[in-house]
């Protein structure tokens, strides 16, 4: 399976900050946690070039919690993507109607196409 895109550069121009301001952030926020996110500038462009090939879940919501994403699956979406989903989500939550939140159970899989007479 291919690994998914991910926004970071885009993130990262968003919250305007530089690779290495970026690389900063992360490692002083995680200096406690278990297994503390060590970055460079470096490393953050090889990571936004996909370079470096892999990263993992320490980093993945290391870079959310500084990039101020809602959750760490917000980085394979750009932040404009992001402002539309949360957008229309909240349009039909406003409305509220039955119908709106019906259609969200089937996209969601929790309920089967309702027939159509």
């Amino acid at each position: 399976m291919a690994r998914k895109r991910w926004y970071l550069t885009e993130w990262r121009e968003y919250r305007d900050l530089s690779q290495d301001q970026l690389a900063e952030k992360v490692t002083a926020l995680t200096e406690s946690w278990e297994k503390p996110v060590r970055l460079t500038g470096g490393d953050v462009s090889k990571l936004e070039r996909n370079k470096k090939r892999r990263f993992n879940q320490d980093q993945l919501e290391a870079f959310a919690q500084v990039l101020q994403c809602e959750s760490p699956g917000d980085l394979f979406y750009s932040p404009d993507e992001i402002t539309e989903i949360r957008r229309l989500v909240d349009k039909i939550v406003k409305r509220a109607r039955p119908r709106d939140m019906q259609f969200l159970r089937v996209l969601a899989g929790e309920e089967d196409k309702p027939e159509v007479a």
